[in-house]
């Protein structure tokens, strides 16, 4: 009779072990899955840092307008003749934003 009763107790133990790793596997699957949807909602929020537009003045003649921050305030280059196709016053305008 002990004997029957020990081997029932042991497949009850195992039955309440199986549904323990079951309710764990699928939590960690879940985990798994939803913490690319998360991370990604945190690096889409693009968030815009400044603001450049360009007014042409005349022929050849154009005015970079710089915006940064809070876009307030504001700073003028001025760009004559082919500069504006080409890389160098992109680097000019950083070097003096710095």
């Amino acid at each position: 009779m002990k004997h029957k009763q020990s081997g029932f107790l042991i497949r009850k133990i195992f039955k309440y072990l199986r549904r323990l790793a079951l309710v764990g596997i699928t939590g960690v699957t879940a985990l798994l899955v939803s913490t690319p949807f998360y991370i990604y909602d945190q690096f889409n929020q693009e968030i815009p840092e400044a603001r450049l537009t360009f007014e042409e003045k005349g022929d050849y003649n154009f005015t970079a307008l710089l915006q940064q921050g809070d876009f307030c305030g504001s700073q003028q280059f001025k760009i004559l003749g082919d500069q504006f196709q080409t890389p160098l016053p992109a680097r000019q305008i950083v070097r003096q934003v710095q």
